[in-house]
């Protein structure tokens, strides 16, 4: 039996507040897994690059760091301060993860599900 493992790329140039509901600082949480229901193996958050310095809407420069979550297998961005509609925000971001491919699954080659969710952080003083 061969396991092999691929690695997948995801590039976060930017985020692009299309509408506001609420001012305050976000972050992006990814995730990366094959989408079969017989598989439940998540890919691993495996290297972070980051090609340029980050405009995170804030005078001041960069708050926070990226994170590497190794329970749910998940990467998040430096937060991000949203200050009004239709903001872009430069995060400069390319994480690779590593997807173990088992023999069972090699007829799944093409079917990947990276999950994107935006989280609000409190602002101080809220």
């Amino acid at each position: 039996m061969l396991d092999t493992t691929h690695e997948i790329a995801i590039y976060i140039h930017r985020f692009h507040n299309l509408d506001l509901f609420q001012q305050g600082w976000y972050r992006l949480k990814i995730t990366v897994r094959w989408d079969n229901e017989a598989s439940t193996s998540l890919a691993t958050p495996s290297r972070v690059l980051q090609y340029d310095a980050p405009n995170l809407g804030c005078e001041a420069g960069g708050y926070g760091v990226w994170k590497i979550d190794e329970k749910d297998n998940s990467f998040a961005t430096q937060p991000f301060r949203v200050k009004y509609a239709r903001q872009d925000v430069l995060l400069f971001t390319i994480v690779a993860f590593d997807l173990p491919l088992k023999e069972k699954e090699v007829g799944n080659l093409s079917l990947l599900i990276s999950t994107c969710a935006n989280i609000t952080l409190p602002l101080a003083g809220e």
